[in-house]
């Protein structure tokens, strides 16, 4: 009873996710046994490759998927470009301002 109606919710929440995530492993587990018992030659990576899970976490990690922030103006539709046109100009703006304040 030392519990918030709102705290009991959420920990009924968090026990049915649990309870979720629990028969989600258990489909995959399945699907991985029955791969691997009818593939005439069953392969590990084919059911989880943990390399490039590996890798796609440094990846994660050491920020490499900013690298949209960098892409090519060309690469990018017509409403991206204008938003980085605009961001440009803000930049711009602000810097020209940055100056006059200095000098």
């Amino acid at each position: 009873m030392s519990w918030t109606p709102n705290e009991y919710k959420l920990l009924l929440k968090g026990a049915k996710l649990r309870e979720i995530d629990e028969w989600e492993r258990m489909a995959k587990n399945a699907m991985f046994y029955r791969y691997a018992m009818n593939e005439k030659r069953p392969k590990e990576t084919k059911m989880f490759d943990a390399r490039k899970a590996r890798r796609q976490l440094e990846r994660n990690i050491t920020g490499d998927n900013d690298k949209w922030r960098q892409s090519d103006v060309n690469e990018l539709g017509k409403r991206a470009k204008g938003v980085q046109r605009f961001n440009d100009a803000i930049r711009a703006h602000f810097s020209k301002q940055e100056t006059k304040e200095k000098g």
